[in-house]
Formats: structure tokens, sequence, C-alpha cells
């Protein structure tokens, strides 16, 4: 074993033990961890000799002083290929060394690429590698704002801090672009440079909520709704505007506002908001109301708020008495919260046998009855529920269960269902 010093011309040092089999390419990848330079980037003398990736250190004294000199040489010249792939992965080796200007300079020479794909990757390289207050980086942010303003924006996540409000304005100016991708892309910035709770960023962004963008897997809506994730927490006023997305006619939207509902309904409050939100909107809601039965489920798992669990259930519960696909989610809702292991596998069960499903309907639904008045939660509403549950099991026991419960009387309880009053605005 050998203990080597390597020093760089920048001033860092390091000792490093070393076996005799060791060679300079195994070293320089250990030193690349450390001086966040990638191998091919670093070249190490012995004197006024280069050693060679293959040198072994076999014959070398312990105590032996290396020089580390940066180069980027070859990753220059793959910056100057033809190809963009190469162009991209080259850039991708240059974010690794933060803090080095030559890598900064480097990376931004390619922003003005003509791939678009290695624009992006220069914009990445360049917000790894360039310290906060870059002036080179803010001097080309200033100059891209005019003409792409998706990399500009992009720039300026990577070099200022977050809550930097000179930036934060710049961005929300461009929510007013005419084009929907540069309002998404500054939903996006937004979302890491404004500080949480913001309520004036986070006003403008629940304004784009309405935004009339609504193609796709990607629209603004769903960019505004991923911001309101980050920066909307343990605010309780803006369920509502929130859970309003829920019903838009794209379903990639809907996913992504219950995907944002579920993550600020990591606070206690905000989730009972978040479950009264969603239970109002399956009141009115048949098309959609699977999604929100779902939803309810995941919203009633989380730890924390029997309030809430109350009020997913007792939202949950008429819909035990609808169509197949709506009583099973609606189980779903029900079955982890009112009775114990062994008969939720038996109701499971038999929630799936056509000939037992409105039985087992009936039953759980008698089970939610009596949950609901332990825990306070029923609200007067016995008699209507248990004229449901009275009904399916009479409906059970005709020679052909039908497919779907269509009494005219038992929808009349399913629509005199007394909701609570919204928590939102109190």
């Amino acid at each position: 074993m050998v203990c080597l010093t390597i020093r760089s011309i920048a001033g860092q040092s390091c000792c490093i033990d070393v076996e005799a089999k060791c060679t300079v390419q195994d070293l320089k990848l250990r030193l690349q961890s450390q001086w966040r330079v990638p191998p091919r980037c670093l070249e190490l003398i012995c004197g006024t000799k280069s050693l060679p990736n293959t040198h072994c250190f076999e014959e070398a004294d312990d105590g032996l002083e290396l020089l580390g000199v940066l180069s980027l040489q070859a990753i220059c010249l793959d910056l100057n290929r033809s190809g963009a792939q190469k162009r991209a992965e080259a850039l991708k080796e240059l974010s690794e060394m933060r803090g080095q200007r030559q890598a900064v300079e480097a990376a931004c020479r390619c922003l003005e690429d003509k791939n678009a794909y290695v624009r992006s990757a220069a914009a990445e390289a360049v917000a790894r590698v360039a310290e906060q207050g870059d002036q080179q980086v803010m001097d080309l942010v200033d100059s891209l704002m005019k003409t792409r303003p998706m990399l500009a924006m992009r720039l300026l996540v990577g070099v200022v801090p977050r809550g930097h409000r000179p930036s934060v304005s710049r961005v929300r100016r461009r929510l007013r672009d005419a084009s929907s991708e540069v309002r998404q892309s500054a939903l996006v910035a937004l979302a890491q440079l404004a500080q949480p709770g913001d309520k004036d960023v986070i006003d403008t962004i629940v304004s784009m909520l309405s935004d009339p963008d609504r193609a796709g897997l990607e629209n603004v809506r769903i960019a505004a709704l991923n911001s309101l994730g980050h920066l909307a927490v343990g605010d309780r006023t803006r369920v509502k505007a929130i859970a309003s997305c829920l019903m838009d006619k794209n379903s990639y939207t809907r996913r992504a506002a219950a995907e944002t509902l579920l993550v600020l309904s990591q606070d206690a409050a905000l989730r009972e908001a978040a479950v009264q939100a969603t239970a109002n909107l399956l009141e009115g809601s048949f098309e959609m109301a699977l999604g929100l039965l779902s939803l309810l489920a995941r919203l009633a798992e989380a730890p924390g708020s029997s309030a809430a669990v109350r009020r997913a259930v007792r939202a949950a519960a008429p819909k035990l008495g609808e169509e197949l696909e709506l009583q099973r989610a609606a189980a779903l809702v029900v079955l982890p919260h009112v009775v114990d292991a062994k008969t939720r596998g038996d109701l499971e069960r038999r929630l799936g046998e056509r000939a037992e499903r409105l039985k087992a309907c009936a039953q759980l639904l008698q089970s939610t009855i009596g949950w609901l008045e332990d825990s306070g939660g029923l609200d007067g509403d016995g008699p209507l529920l248990r004229a449901t549950a009275e009904r399916l099991e009479q409906l059970s026991r005709s020679d052909e269960p039908p497919k779907a419960v269509e009494e005219p009387a038992l929808w009349r309880y399913l629509k005199a269902w007394a909701w609570p009053q919204p928590l939102l605005g109190q």
C-alpha cells in the first residue's frame, strides 16, 4: 500500500492510499467524487511527465506527490462534433464540474446550439455547474428571456436562491405569454423559485387553473396544479379551487388534481377540507364518481385525522346503493374503517359474486351506519341509510338480482342525502 498526495493548481489536495496494482485511471475514478471532475478531464503529472491511464504504482515511493491538471480538451472536442447525441453526452459530463469556470463557459456556449435537445442539456449543465448569482449566466438570462424564455427560466432556477423576488416577478410576467409551453415553463419555474406559502404567487397560480390550454398529457392547468402542490402547503383556502379540477374533461388534469390534493393532505386539517371538497363533487356527479371515490379512499388511508375518515365514509356510504362499479368503489372507501379484518375479507369475496353482492352491500351499509353512530358522524341521517340498506336486502332476495339499483324510491333517498356544510371559507 502506498500513500499518494495529489494537488491541483486550484489548491485542492488529498491523500489517497492505493495498492501497487492501482492504475492512473483507477485513481482518477476515486478523485472524481472528491474533485467533481470527470476522469477524462483530469491529467495527472509526476514531475514533468504526464502519466498514462494504464500506468501502475508498483514502484512508487510512499508519499509520492502528483499534480492534477484540469483539461476540458476532450469534452470540447465532443462539443464541436456534428452528432447531437455526442454533444449532449459531453454536456452531461460537464454538469459534474460545479464551480469550475471553464465548465460554465463551455456549457454557456452551447445554449445557442441549433439542436433543441443539446440546448436543453446545456441549460441543465449550466444550472448545475454555475454558482448562485453567476454574472455571466445572469447576462445570458437577460438575452435569452427575449428569444428563448423557456431556456432562460431554467437557467434562473439554477443560479438564484428560492424567494429571489426580482426573478419571481420576471417569471410571473411570463404567465401572460401567448405560448402555452412558455406558460407551463413559468409555472414549473415558480414552483422552484417562489417561497412556499407566498400568497401573491399562489393567487396567481390558482388563476391559471382556468387557463384555456386543455390538450393532452401536459397542459398549463396540470403545471399549475403541480406548482400548488409545492407552494400551497397548509393552505386550506386553496382546496376548493384545486378540487374543481377533479371534474375537468381531461383525465390527466383530473389525475393531477387528485395527486395535488394527496400531497397537500399530509396536513391533517387540510385533509379534512380535501375530503369535504371531494365529497361535495361526488354528490352531483355520476360520470366522475369512480375517480372521486378512489381519491376518497386514498385520503381516508392517511393516519392522523379521524374527522377526515368519518367524512369520507359518510360521503361514500350512499354509493353502496348504486350501480355495480360504484358499489365496489364505495366499498373500498368504507371497508378498511368500519369492519374488522376477518369480516372485511368475507365481504370483499361476496362483493365479487353476483348473487351475494346486494346482500353484502346491505350488510356493509348496516355496519357503516353502526360505525358512524359510534363515532359521532351520522348526524341524524340514520333513517335514510337504514331504509337504503333494507331496500338493498329486499332486492337481494329476488330471483334475478338487478345489475343496478334503479328503484325510484331509493333514488329519492339518495338525492335527499343531507351533506355536511363545506369547511371552506369558515
